[in-house]
This record gives C-alpha cells, structure tokens and sequence, in this order.
C-alpha cells in the first residue's frame, strides 16, 4: 500500500534545490521596498502579472519580454549571483528567472552551469554531459536541468543510448536527478543484456529523484527504462514510455537485487519470459512502488514484479 505520493515527492525535491535562491530575492526585493517607501521603480511595477524577469550576472542583453533586476545587485540588496556568464546554458548571461505573481517574486530557474558544484557533485546539463557519466563510474552527479535525448535515436549508427555501466565495470557512483526529466531517451540493443539508461549498479550505487518520460528501449535479457541490472538503492524514481526484451523484462529495472522505495512505471513492457511493471526478476526488496499500463509476455507475467525471491512491501 502507497504512504506517499512519488509525484508529490519528487516535486518537493525539485522546489527545494530553488528554495534558498528565491528566499534571497525575495528578502532582496522587500529590503529595497522597505527602503523606498515601498515602490517598485518602473520597469518592474509597470508589468503585467505572471511577466518573466531576469536577473543578469553579467554583460549582455536580458532577452525579449525581461527585464533586467540588475538595480537589486548594483544597489547592494541582492548579492552577485555564482553563475559564470561563460558558461550560461541559454548563451544570454541570465542567472535567474524571476516569474511574478503580483508583487510577489518567488518562483526561480537557475541556468545550468557544468562542472563540479561546491558540494562535490558533477552538474549534468546535457545528454551528452549524462553519456560521459560512462567515463567515471564511482562519479557523484547531479542532473542541473531538464534534459531532451531525442539525439540518441542518432547515436551508435542507431544502436542509441550506451548504457551506464556494464557487467564487466559497473556503475559505483550516486546520481541525483533533483526532480528534472530526462526525455526521449532510445536504445535498439536487441541482442545486448543489461539494457537501460543505467546498464549495472552495483551495491554502493544510489539513484534518487530521477525522471524518465517517453523512454523507447529495446534490448535482449535484463532490460528496462532505469537499470538493467541492480544490486544498489533507487528512491523516489519513475519512467514512462515503452520497454521491449526477451528475458527479465521491467518497466523500471530488468534483474533486481538491491532495494526499490517510492518509485513507479508508467508504460508499455513487453517480453517472453519474466516480464514485469516495475520489476523483470526481483530477488530485492521493493517498497511504496507501482506499475501502470500494459504488461505482455508469454510466461512468468506480472504486473508488478515477477519470480520474487525476497520481499515487496
């Protein structure tokens, strides 16, 4: 039986990664108020509610329908924001944007910035930047934005998406998604095992608040939308779209034998043998997770998990 709402949850993880930059602007934006007799200056107080404003961080043009906030930095109220202009993901040298709701000022999207963060985590902001996890498998990640891998139907002369992670050198690191979608990711492998964004994790692998929508992955034995193959710990987790393989078959992971807590599939899977909503093979635990769409095999079908040797909760 569900005690939380997956949804819910990852939302919350995604709100709070923005929760003290918005608290600061906010704080900012009311300091400068108290200061000024409370008005707003003109290129804020003249614009419609739910207008887009943006903070800029360096040189350049604010973009169309913005406008700048650049007095509240100039002025002292807000501190100079720690984002690298060159390294600005939509290339116009915003920090943040600012969605006004009246004259309230609280929903933030910083840009992107690759590299290793303060706490230690590498940023992902790109599909390419996510293949390169291949290159360190012991990696701390963190997914900094939302994410198209519609490219990777062009990739490997159509073979896609190259799993994270392989029998032989498996996946050791922890990946945080914080609540952002990675979208359209495909992979035709139909003679491979261990097909999945994350091929094997191994025990001391973690993978929290990660979104897959509109999957397409196509493999052979131990196959699914999340990880082939997993010995480690997946929370907070979903993918949607469609899974197609022989043996072993999930929705979100093909061969279970690590631990599965507040997750769920939305989709198609499809198979011969072992074929499952969330789980192919589960000798692990799974834990306040679900499965909805169409489950299709020949034998050993279930809609959940199937061959369970140790415990669903």
């Amino acid at each position: 039986m569900l005690v939380i709402d997956p949804v819910k949850r990852l939302r919350e993880a995604k709100d709070s990664v923005r929760l003290q930059d918005a608290l600061s602007i906010e704080d900012a934006i009311g300091l400068y108020l108290a200061d000024n007799e409370g008005v707003l200056p003109a290129e804020l107080s003249g614009l419609a509610t739910s207008t887009e404003y943006v903070v800029v961080t360096g040189s350049g043009s604010s973009g169309s329908n913005t406008t700048s906030l650049q007095f509240l930095v100039d002025d002292g109220y807000l501190p100079e924001l720690p984002i690298d202009p060159d390294l600005d993901e939509d290339g116009d040298d915003t920090g943040y944007i600012v969605t006004r709701e009246g004259d309230s000022f609280t929903s933030i999207a910083r840009d992107c910035v690759s590299g290793v963060n303060s706490q230690g985590n590498t940023v992902i902001c790109s599909c390419t930047e996510l293949q390169d996890m291949n290159t360190n498998l012991a990696g701390s990640y963190l997914l900094g934005r939302d994410i198209n891998c519609a490219e990777t139907v062009n990739w490997n002369s159509g073979a896609g998406w190259e799993p994270i992670g392989n029998s032989s050198i498996k996946f050791t690191g922890t990946f945080d998604g914080a609540g952002y979608i990675i979208s359209n990711l495909f992979i035709n492998r139909p003679s491979a095992d261990y097909i999945s964004l994350f091929g094997y994790m191994e025990s001391s692998g973690a993978l929290t608040n990660i979104s897959l929508e509109n999957v397409d992955v196509t493999g052979d034995t131990g196959v699914a939308g999340l990880v082939g193959y997993n010995t480690g710990n997946i929370t907070n987790s979903y993918a949607t779209g469609n899974v197609t393989g022989h043996n072993y078959v999930g929705g979100l992971v093909g061969v279970n034998y690590g631990n599965i807590t507040n997750s769920y599939i939305t989709g198609n899977v499809t198979g011969h043998a072992g074929i499952g909503g969330v789980v192919g093979r589960n000798d692990g635990t799974v834990t306040n997770s679900y499965a909805t769409g169409n489950i299709m095999g020949d034998t050993d079908v279930g809609g959940l998990v199937v061959i369970i040797f140790l415990i669903v909760i």
